[in-house]
């Protein structure tokens, strides 16, 4: 992985530079597909025979919406990678605290959640998606490190409902240990699925945010355990 890793970045050192010749909203979209090409390069070759990715399910739509995955470990923020879309995620604060990762994460304009109130975060993600990006959140707010699903939280949800966007739910199955907390990776086999999306019509018609929310994981619980991945 850090051969592939290296490879790549010393041929996207010549496009990382010019992004910062762009206007902000180019130069954003530029280290967006940074992003995802180093993301389809680790979870597709880096890890490869020993770590092997499915994909199955609904295709991402150029239409900008919210998604929403559970979160096993640190490897998500690569494994949504597997949708072929650009698109910046909603993160706690650590992540943009990591030397150069976190700043081309800032460049980009991933959210830092951590620092900013609610109506703020609207405000930032009504922005992104006026310009057609879409927008990743992990509802659990931390890694389960296991298979059990934690409560979600109710803020992508009442985003959803808010700006009257569809929400794309998605699971990621058999990550639990890859990487361990000791960021160790073992052998075995990840399974990505989108699951069709929920309109921002049908999103309205729950009584509230947090009875969308509540429809949402037992939608993604049921996805989990169909496509659970054993050894």
């Amino acid at each position: 992985m850090g051969v592939w890793s290296t490879g790549y970045f010393i041929l996207a050192l010549l496009p990382f530079l010019f992004a910062f010749c762009l206007p902000k909203w180019h130069r954003r979209a530029l280290l967006r597909w940074i992003i995802l090409g180093w993301g389809i390069v680790v979870t597709r070759l880096g890890v490869w025979p020993f770590i092997r990715l499915t994909v199955s399910g609904e295709k991402p739509v150029r239409k900008p919406s919210i998604y929403v995955f559970n979160h096993r470990s640190g490897s998500d923020a690569f494994l949504v990678s597997a949708m072929h879309r650009p698109m910046i995620q909603a993160v706690n604060g650590w992540p943009m605290r990591l030397p150069v990762l976190g700043f081309v994460a800032k460049q980009a304009g991933y959210l830092d959640i951590t620092n900013l109130s609610y109506e703020q975060a609207l405000a930032e993600v009504r922005e992104h998606l006026e310009h057609g990006v879409s927008v990743i959140d992990f509802p659990e707010g931390h890694r389960s490190a296991s298979k059990e699903l934690l409560p979600f939280q109710s803020g992508a949800f009442r985003m959803a409902r808010d700006l009257g966007v569809d929400l794309y739910p998605g699971v990621i199955t058999g990550n639990e240990e890859n990487p361990t907390r000791h960021f160790r990776l073992k052998c075995g086999r990840i399974h990505f699925h989108l699951l069709p999306p929920i309109s921002a019509n049908a999103a309205q018609a729950f009584p509230s945010a947090f009875a969308f929310k509540q429809h949402v994981r037992n939608l993604m619980a049921e996805a989990c355990a169909e496509h659970e991945v054993y050894p």
